[in-house]
This record gives structure tokens, C-alpha cells and sequence, in this order.
């Protein structure tokens, strides 16, 4: 049986795409037979344990841990990730440039087991100096990890294009889209619905718009904000769940309250999984107005869950949501063509019914996890055939 060890820089209970990714991955991988450990940082943020603690039959170590900026800096990780890599038959990492992923690459450039990686898209900086210092990582770091690697998987076709034209052969690089265990995401009827309507002081028969999500500023909560401002100018009766915490929290609830719309907008802060089944199945649509995005789990599972999605129209969303059919698709930054999309289903409540059939249908063939596992065993066999 294989032995595969995937080396991330975060996961659960850290909160982000990137480790729901990772756990869900590497839980199915084990599911599958192969034998999976995980090497991360100690660094975690939002609910105090993953859903259901680590997954069954992955080990999971974290190292002790400091952050610096977007990374994770884990002093014992290179001598860890050597040992380790000793015993395994090939080494997974995550992310681009991380710390853990050029301590990867460096313990194969020293002789150590064929070394996939996940590219989790290409992710921008707001300020001005972190995008002056991710050129420069670009030019240096990132030719180290990826010339490294025998195998990258990218998760979109743009993200495909992308590694190519930073200098990846093309014929190293596979595209597998993300999968969810579509199984855990199925409704738990009417009474769980009510309860967490009860629970959020919401009417019972009333319909919402969610948004489900890290408050920072990548998510374009500012601009769901300003839309939703726009919208109960025209639809009073409107009401709108936030569900998630972050950096940008208290800002949101202040502005909230400077546009008078605190009392249509309701801060649930981390929901348990249960409660996000029922506060996705009983929603009217799930908002997703990102800036930029590597492929957000958030879409899967509202979809899973028989929901339409509006959303940004960029990289990494577009492949997921066909506009028109299983949602509807908004140039991101733009309140005003939200909140047009948002009022649009008010107004036509039938388009949510068939919207909704066809975002279920496209998830049962599209985003079960298990397609997923296949593509990655796939690649895992092509780098061990090429030692």
C-alpha cells in the first residue's frame, strides 16, 4: 500500500480553502486504501476542532509554528519533511509559494521521493508592497519550487495556462477540478431548517441570501454589503446571513449600521456543519462575490446542496457556475450588478426553483469527491512509472 505524505501549510481548524481542501483530499485518499499522513503548521484560527476531529486513518502532525504575513513558518519542518520523506513512497504539497513548499522542493532537489503539487491559484495582494514582493517571489522562489516538481495539478484550466506560463511543461501538469463527499451535504428535512431559523431570528417561511465565507477583504464583503443596500431600497423585506468571522467583522457590522440596513443583515459568525446544511437548503441563493479565487469549496456545497450561486465572474468560479443555468455570474467590485442579480430572483421566484434542479444535477456529476481521488492516484502512479 502506498505511502503518501502531504505537506501543507495550514489545515483544519485553521479556517480556508486551501485546508478544507487538503483534509477533505486526504481523508478520501485514505478511504481509497492508501496510507496518507499530513505534515502542517500548529497555527489555527475560527472552531476550536475540525468538524469531525482529523480524518479517519490520516495521521496529521503539527509542527510548532509562527506566522509571518500569509505564511506559516514551521522552524522543524525541513528536518521533519526529511525524516519523513525517508519512509514514504511520495511527497503531496499545497500551495505556491509557501514556506512548507520550497522546504518540499528542497527535500527533493536533495534526493528525496517523487513530489506532486496543488496549485491553489494565483492569489493577488491588495497593498501595494505585497504585490512588489510576490513579483519577486515569483521570479525566484517560484522557479525553485516549480523546476522541483515532477507532477503539478492545477485546479482550473486557467490555473493550467497559468503554470505554463511560468515555465511548467505542460505535459507535467494535470487539471483536476475540486470534489466534496457530496453525501455529507444532504438536507436534514424542514425541522433542521426552522430551528436554525429560530436560532438566527429569522421568520419562518421568510427567504435569505447567504453568504458563507472568511471576512477579509478577498471574499468582496464590502461590496455584498453595498449591494444588499441596494437591494432593500426596492425589497425591504429582504434579509441577508453572513455566516463566518474574520479580520473584517466589525467594520462590516459598523457598516451595516452607517447604511441602516443592521437590523436586514444578520452575523452568524462559524456555523457547525449541520446548521450550514440547513442555512444552505433553506436559502433563496448563496453569494459569492469574491475578487479573486483558486476554486472555492463554498460553490460545491451549495450547489451539493441544491442551491443557485451568484457570483463573481472570475478565474476559478466560472468553471463552476454556468450562468443562467445553475446560477448567475456578476463582474466582481460591481454592487450595483449584484444587487440587480439578487433582486432579480426576488422578483422571479420560479427561476430560483430551476435554477436550483440544475445546480443539483451539475453537482452529481461533477463535484463528487471521488472523481477527484481518481485524478490524484492518476497522477501519484505517473510520477512513481517516471523514477
Amino acid at each position: 500500500m502506498p505511502m503518501v505524505l502531504h505537506v501543507s501549510p495550514y489545515f483544519p481548524p485553521h479556517v480556508g480553502g486551501l485546508e478544507n481542501h487538503v483534509r477533505l483530499l486526504t481523508g478520501a485518499l485514505a478511504r481509497s486504501g492508501l496510507e496518507v499522513r499530513v505534515l502542517t503548521s500548529s497555527i489555527g484560527e475560527g472552531p476550536s476542532a475540525p468538524p469531525d476531529g482529523d480524518p479517519p486513518g490520516v495521521s496529521v502532525r503539527r509542527l510548532p509554528s509562527f506566522g509571518l504575513g500569509d505564511d506559516a513558518i514551521s522552524p522543524s519542518l525541513l528536518g521533519e519533511c526529511t525524516s519523513e520523506a525517508r519512509a514514504t513512497d511520495l511527497v503531496h504539497l499545497h500551495g505556491h509559494l509557501f514556506y512548507s513548499t520550497t522546504v518540499g522542493a528542497l527535500v527533493r532537489r536533495m534526493g528525496g521521493p517523487p513530489t506532486v503539487l496543488t496549485f491553489h491559484g494565483e492569489f493577488q495582494k491588495c497593498s501595494r508592497l505585497g504585490r512588489l514582493s510576490k513579483r519577486a517571489r515569483d521570479a525566484v522562489q517560484g522557479p525553485f519550487i516549480l523546476r522541483a516538481m515532477d507532477q503539478v495539478i492545477a485546479l482550473t484550466g486557467h490555473d493550467s495556462g497559468l503554470l505554463a506560463a511560468l515555465g511548467v511543461d505542460p505535459d507535467r501538469i494535470t487539471v483536476i477540478p475540486n470534489g466534496i463527499p457530496l453525501d455529507r451535504y444532504r438536507p436534514d428535512g424542514k425541522e433542521a431548517e426552522e430551528g436554525l431559523r429560530r436560532r438566527l431570528g429569522l421568520e419562518p417561511d421568510a427567504g435569505f441570501f447567504l453568504f458563507v465565507g472568511r471576512l477579509v477583504e478577498q471574499k468582496g464583503v464590502r461590496f455584498l454589503l453595498e449591494a444588499a443596500r441596494l437591494v432593500l431600497r426596492d425589497h425591504p423585506s429582504a434579509r441577508f446571513v453572513i455566516a463566518g468571522e474574520g479580520p473584517l467583522r466589525a467594520r462590516s457590522v459598523q457598516s451595516c449600521a452607517e447604511m441602516g440596513i443592521g437590523g436586514s443583515v444578520t452575523f452568524a459568525g462559524w456555523l457547525p456543519h449541520d446548521d450550514l446544511i440547513a442555512a444552505y437548503c433553506s436559502s433563496t441563493a448563496v453569494l459569492a462575490p469574491s475578487l479573486w479565487e483558486g476554486m472555492p469549496l463554498v460553490v460545491l456545497e451549495a450547489a451539493a446542496c441544491g442551491r443557485p450561486v451568484i457570483a463573481s465572474d472570475i478565474p476559478g468560479i466560472t468553471m463552476l457556475v454556468e450562468d443562467g443555468r445553475t446560477g448567475l455570474l456578476v463582474p466582481p467590485r460591481r454592487p450595483d450588478e449584484l444587487a440587480r442579480a439578487v433582486s432579480s430572483l426576488i422578483d422571479r421566484p420560479e427561476d430560483v426553483g430551476r435554477l436550483s434542479r440544475n445546480a443539483l444535477d451539475k453537482a452529481k456529476r461533477e463535484f463528487d469527491i471521488s472523481r477527484q481521488v481518481e485524478m490524484t492516484i492518476g497522477v501519484y502512479e505517473r510520477s512513481l512509472g517516471d523514477v
